[in-house]
């Protein structure tokens, strides 16, 4: 499941204040998570896609794939994996750290297969 918020603006250096879409919320199901069941995730590759739909609906609104959302310690891995900026801690959402997408982030995200 996914929830994306259209209305906030982009805190990189870069792309201060442009649009961008917001991830709110991002979950895949235990079952579907490679770390948690082993290569026998029936549908693994889910957050991937979800990630991908969301660049997708940035291009599609000609703000070049910009994306962000803030993540749980635990999920930083993937989103540094992404080749996302990360913009540091935000004390605001409980310490939770900030991502942005750069539309050449974005471009090399959605080129890449899993």
């Amino acid at each position: 499941m996914i929830i994306v918020d259209i209305s906030k603006k982009c805190k990189h250096p870069a792309q201060k204040n442009e649009n961008l879409v917001y991830i709110d919320y991002i979950q895949v199901a235990p079952w579907n998570n490679r770390k948690l069941s082993g290569n026998s995730a029936r549908f693994s590759g889910v957050g991937t896609i979800l990630m991908r739909k969301t660049v997708e609906l940035s291009k599609k609104m000609f703000w070049g794939g910009r994306i962000g959302l803030h993540s749980l310690r635990s999920s930083s891995g993937f989103y540094v994996k992404a080749e996302m900026s990360d913009l540091g801690l935000d004390f605001g959402t409980e310490g939770l750290t900030y991502f942005e997408m750069t539309p050449r982030q974005a471009d090399k995200f959605i080129a890449e297969e899993d």
